[in-house]
């Protein structure tokens, strides 16, 4: 088995990141960032990824995901 931060990321989380992202990038400081696959699967962690987007762009530590998920 794959472990859970080693599967895919859905299509419409990574949607949610991109436009959060997108909403964000024009007010933060000027730079070349590159998000990771593993920003991506802590995005899709949370009910709201807003907050993560902007620590990531402040360069702060990154809040805990919101629900730990159970897989049966």
């Amino acid at each position: 088995m794959t472990p859970q931060p080693d599967q895919p990321v859905r299509s419409n989380k990574v949607a949610r990141f991109v436009g959060e992202l997108a909403l964000r990038l024009p007010h933060s400081a000027p730079g070349t960032r590159v998000a990771a696959p593993e920003l991506l699967w802590q995005s899709a962690q949370h009910a709201d990824p807003g907050p993560l987007v902007q620590a990531w762009l402040a360069g702060e530590a990154l809040p805990a995901p919101s629900a730990r998920r159970m897989r049966l």
